[in-house]
């Protein structure tokens, strides 16, 4: 019988660089991986992630450096418009290049009144903005008139202190089964639920405290609030049970006036800052009470609570976060409560929560990758070095992110990439093994240098293509002008070249040595559970000798597996042969099956609705916070604010350190 050795190579180059490979597997396996740690030494020395989302929509266009000169004056509009000393302020911004976005990390560290600096953003924000009288013009203005009367609600409200500023805590009421909020048993319900919770944040310190008793926290602006005005109960004495039953009395009178109120505000409404609330609306009337649809339905089951909380900088989120489970929703049976405040602050700590608990799922994936490279080469060795590949490829492809490419804006939209480059990375290992494998059973008496010859063109080329299709593909979605997507194509996409690039240079000579380790433990009849977890005892007449082929004997052929040899297929090749036969026996069924699938999907996918805006949610309308949002869009106060159009600032005479062009 003749020896059966590998046909060459198609090109000379392939041939060429797998002996190469083949006979300095070792040299070529550590100065690579030597370059390789170098480089990404040096790509991480200044690693930084963007969290924040400012500027991500508009990055690198002449809108973003328009921006970045409003974000500048907004940070400076107090010392710029409330003062008269302002002309070295001016001087510095009109020569320095100032910090904005996120580009200088020092700005958010200085020694600040927090709560004070929160406490003008209503008065910065007119300066810069359009005037917005639906949220600036609380009809608590009427209440003023009379000093005694809820001083410290009046003085509040008129100072827009709650009604202008986005951070305080504002729960959003709906009741369960569609009744009015106006209802006695709602009011007294939510009457209740808010004691408890001021209670919960004036435990914590983070509500104003009551101008008359500092024991307790300022009453919010709400539906009990305005029943306590109706029943002039000023001073609050009466209890949520007793509130309840008077205002059951002035209810009726108190709705019907509510109706024209709406109709009115609905007919007079203007942008212009002139708009004042009209006469028809009830004292202590404000626009968040009910929803836009009220004068019509005479039905609002959706009300809001602005609790007067205090801002002491960004922990407060965190704070706010972690006394949730604390917070009274209310009786079930009645109303539910969903808390956020008007800047959504709570839902992005949550989406940013979710977004770090991810990369644990990342992490997940990857010990569910690395046993199933594991449980297929059945090799510590070959799964190691693939894991490596994977690992490495990351920082590599930031070093040439930031030092070649010249971009520094780094979104965690970026991290995603990890399951891409983890489940494209255990493919280019899967499909370099079975090469080698299928070349080795093939050729059991071939050396190594013969198999690589045969192996490694083979799965370098077969690789090739889905690397190039995929990377095309994530590149190409680059010139999308939206930042963090461009950034990350561009990410990925260098992810999958390096990951292929990696997988040539270090995977490769690994199955070479991988190969020299199994046949020399062949030779001295021992096993190497480093390079297999097999635990038959490797043949020594089924290996080549150094320097000579041998001619295939009844053990070499033993354990050769051909597609037509059932008992020698492994377990993976006999599933896949299972599921084969079926799907041929059954092919023009399922070639049916998914033609009527294709025609059914198009036609429900024509019936889907455009969106209704342009606002982009993440959340599930099961969280909280969405539940929240999705109720603050049908308020009246949303309604107006929305019908005001949108602010314009011009700016001019500043120049930004950042100017968003990244590209």
């Amino acid at each position: 019988m003749s020896p059966r050795l590998p046909p060459p190579t198609r090109g000379p180059i392939g041939l060429f660089s797998a002996q190469i490979t083949a006979k300095y597997s070792w040299v070529q396996f550590l100065s690579i991986f030597i370059v390789v740690c170098g480089l990404s030494a040096i790509g991480l020395t200044d690693f930084t992630i963007a969290v924040d989302n400012e500027g991500w929509i508009s990055r690198g266009t002449l809108i973003a450096k328009r921006s970045t000169q409003y974000w500048i004056l907004n940070e400076n509009v107090e010392k710029l418009g409330l003062t008269e000393d302002n002309e070295a302020l001016w001087q510095k911004l009109l020569a320095e290049e100032q910090p904005n976005f996120s580009d200088d990390p020092t700005v958010v560290e200085e020694d600040v009144d927090d709560n004070a600096e929160a406490a003008a953003e209503g008065r910065a924000r007119n300066l810069l903005n359009l005037p917005q009288p639906s949220r600036q013009l609380s009809n608590a203005r009427r209440l003023a008139e009379n000093p005694t009367e809820m001083v410290c609600e009046t003085d509040l409200f008129l100072e827009s202190s709650i009604m202008d500023e986005s951070f305080h805590i504002a729960p959003l009421w709906k009741t369960t089964n569609g009744q009015s909020i106006f209802e006695p048993s709602v009011v007294q319900a939510i009457c209740e639920a808010e004691l408890n919770t001021m209670q919960v944040l004036y435990d914590n310190d983070l509500c104003v405290k009551d101008c008359v008793d500092e024991t307790k926290c300022l009453a919010p602006y709400s539906v009990v609030y305005f029943a306590r005005v109706q029943v002039q109960d000023y001073t609050s004495n009466l209890t949520c049970s007793d509130l309840s039953t008077t205002w059951s009395s002035v209810r009726a009178s108190v709705e019907a006036e509510l109706v024209t109120c709406v109709e009115d505000i609905k007919d007079t409404y203007t942008a212009d800052g002139t708009f004042e609330y009209p006469d028809s609306c009830p004292a202590g009337f404000y626009t968040s009470l009910l929803q836009e649809t009220y004068d019509a339905t005479q039905v609002s089951d959706v009300t809001l609570s602005i609790f007067p909380t205090v801002w002491n900088g960004e922990d407060t989120v965190e704070t706010w976060y972690d006394l949730l489970p604390d917070l009274d929703r209310g009786n079930a049976a009645v109303i539910e409560g969903a808390y956020d405040n008007e800047r959504e602050s709570l839902a992005t700590y949550y989406t940013d929560t979710a977004v770090q608990s991810d990369m644990i799922l990342a992490m997940g994936s990857g010990v569910i990758t690395t046993l199933a490279i594991l449980l297929h080469t059945r090799s510590p060795w070959v799964t190691l070095i693939g894991l490596l590949q994977i690992i490495l490829s990351f920082p590599l492809s930031y070093f040439f992110y930031t030092f070649v490419f010249g971009l520094n804006f780094f979104p965690f939209l970026n991290f995603i990439g990890v399951f891409v480059v983890f489940a494209l990375g255990a493919d280019d290992v899967f499909v370099a093994m079975d090469k080698w494998k299928n070349a080795r059973l093939d050729y059991p008496t071939a050396t190594t240098s013969q198999i690589a010859s045969t192996a490694l063109p083979d799965a370098a080329g077969a690789m090739l293509l889905t690397t190039t299709t995929t990377a095309v593909a994530f590149f190409a979605t680059a010139i999308c002008p939206v930042a963090p997507l461009k950034c990350f194509a561009i990410f990925v996409g260098l992810l999958i070249v390096f990951d292929y690039l990696l997988c040539c240079l270090l995977v490769f000579p690994a199955l070479c040595i991988y190969d020299k380790a199994n046949l020399k433990s062949a030779r001295n009849e021992k096993r190497n559970f480093c390079c297999s977890l097999t635990c038959k005892k490797p043949d020594p007449d089924a290996i080549s000798t150094s320097g000579k082929e041998v001619p295939p004997n009844d053990s070499a052929h033993a354990a050769h597996v051909t597609m037509d040899d059932e008992e020698n297929n492994s377990l993976i090749r006999r599933i896949l042969l299972g599921y084969y036969n079926i799907f041929h026996k059954l092919r023009w069924i399922i070639l049916i099956v998914c033609l009527a699938g294709t025609v059914v999907s198009g036609i429900y996918a024509a019936r889907l609705e455009l969106p209704q805006d342009s606002e982009v949610r993440l959340l599930g309308e099961d969280v909280e916070f969405e539940q929240a949002w999705f109720r603050r869009k049908d308020l009246l106060v949303t309604t107006l604010d929305k019908s005001s159009g949108s602010p314009q600032a011009l700016c001019w005479g500043v120049t930004p350190a950042d100017t968003g062009n990244y590209f």
